[in-house]
This record gives structure tokens, C-alpha cells and sequence, in this order.
């Protein structure tokens, strides 16, 4: 069982608090933060579901494997990111002196950021200290084009790049299997194939979508990354875009 520590102040905090609850994947939770929305009933729900909360301790930092770092606040605040980095601040200290040593998934809005501020307040390396980016944004482009051609999931690779805000949509990268996307895209009428604004507006929409609704589900998908399946590029960094391999949480 994976030990992960959950922080934030937001509907967004108790949205990933209860996905993770009720997951197949086998955790321990601990809530770092005070005045979690619907903290009471988190904690009933964990009575009753899959995955206990716990009360983490100091000493019990070291065995802690993945700190989820949540919205801290209403994310259209004026102060929002400087509300974040200053608590971000304050919880990679305390984890970091107390001997934690695991992953870190900024769940936040402008994890771009963030996730730059995390790596250097925590001095974890690189590539354990990771985003969400445009991970949804990546499915979501893959989810449509396998729906469009009425191909299986797994069969298309496509990916979203830049930041969650302002992706950029790879379609000269996009695959079905070892066919080009476009290559299976011919224009219609003389102009080019519906499907590519289709696209677009889809992912334009889901980037400014609800994250209480959309994100809970991406951070359990990476955190069965963490720690079951295989990265095949990265999820935030350079290019803010993943792919993951485990048939029980990539449908």
C-alpha cells in the first residue's frame, strides 16, 4: 500500500481527497491541510470505503511516497499564486525536514509554475517533482480522434503540448498505430477535414472546464504511473504532456 499525503484548501482538494478514497489502486491517505471542504465527511467515507485516512505524523514523513499538492484558495483570486507559493513553500519545508524523500504531483492550477517552485524549494530531482500539464488535454485529443475513426483507444497517440492554459496540439505527431492522423484525415469539399476544429474546440472547452470535475481521475491515473505503470514521456517539464500503459486506469 502507497502512502500519499494530500494538501489544499479548495473544492478541488476534497474532489481528489474522495477519488482516491474510493480507488482500486491500494493507498493510505493523510490530509495535510486544516479547513479541507467536507473534511468530516471525507473521513466517514473512509470508514466505509477502499482506502483509509490517516493521520500522518513527523516521524512518518519518511515513508510517505507521493505528496499531491491541491488549489489553496479560489484559483480567480488576484492573490492565488502568490497564496500557493507561499504555502507551497511552507509544506516542502516541513516535508522536507521532517525526511520525505517521494514524488510530488502539482494538482494546481498554473502547475507550470508551481511545479518549477517545488522542485526548487524541495531540491527533490527533476523528474520526481512533475505537473499535471496537459495530460487531460493529451486524452482528450485521443479520446475524440479514436471516436471519430472508430478506432480502439490504445491505438491512437496524440498529445497536447505548451501548458494547461495554452496547449498546442501535435497533429504531425498524432498516430494510429504507425499511420499518421492526418494522413487518414482527407478534406472535405475542398477544405480541411472537420474533425481538426472539432478537436480543437473540444480541447479549448475541457481546458477551461471544471477541475474539481476533471483533474481528481488524471491524479489517480498518475499516481498508478508513480507506481505501477511506465511514463512513456512526461507529464509536465519541457513539454506538459504524458502517456501512460495500465490497462486498469488508461480507458
Amino acid at each position: 500500500m502507497r502512502k500519499v499525503v494530500i494538501c489544499g484548501q479548495s473544492q478541488l482538494t476534497t474532489a481528489v481527497i474522495k477519488t482516491l478514497i474510493e480507488s482500486s489502486l491500494p493507498l493510505e491517505l493523510s490530509i495535510l491541510s486544516s479547513d479541507v471542504p467536507a473534511e468530516a465527511s471525507l473521513d466517514l467515507l473512509s470508514q466505509m470505503g477502499h482506502n483509509p485516512i490517516v493521520k500522518l505524523t513527523a516521524k512518518g514523513w519518511g515513508e510517505v511516497d507521493a505528496l499531491v499538492v491541491t488549489d489553496f484558495g479560489d484559483a480567480t483570486g488576484s492573490d492565488f499564486q502568490q497564496t500557493m507559493l507561499e504555502q507551497l513553500r511552507k509544506v516542502m519545508s516541513t516535508a522536507m525536514a521532517a525526511g520525505f524523500q517521494g514524488k510530488v504531483l502539482i494538482a494546481a492550477h498554473e502547475d507550470a509554475v508551481l511545479t518549477y517552485f517545488a522542485q526548487r524549494f524541495s531540491g527533490l530531482a527533476k523528474e520526481t517533482v512533475i505537473g499535471l500539464g496537459t495530460f487531460g488535454l493529451s486524452a482528450c485529443f485521443e479520446r475524440l480522434a479514436s471516436s471519430a475513426l472508430k478506432v480502439p483507444r490504445r491505438q491512437v497517440t496524440a498529445y497536447a503540448v505548451g501548458t494547461a492554459s495554452q496547449p498546442v496540439l501535435l497533429w504531425s505527431r498524432a498516430y494510429v498505430a504507425a499511420t499518421p492522423l492526418l494522413a487518414l484525415l482527407p478534406p472535405v469539399d475542398g477544405m480541411a477535414n472537420p474533425l481538426l476544429t472539432q478537436v480543437s474546440e473540444a480541447v479549448s472547452e475541457y481546458a477551461q472546464g471544471e477541475a474539481a470535475i476533471f483533474w481528481p481521475a488524471l491524479v489517480q491515473r498518475v499516481l498508478a504511473g508513480f507506481f505501477w505503470s511506465a511514463f512513456i514521456s512526461t507529464v509536465n517539464g519541457d513539454f506538459g504532456c504524458c502517456r501512460l500503459v495500465d490497462p486498469r486506469v488508461d480507458q
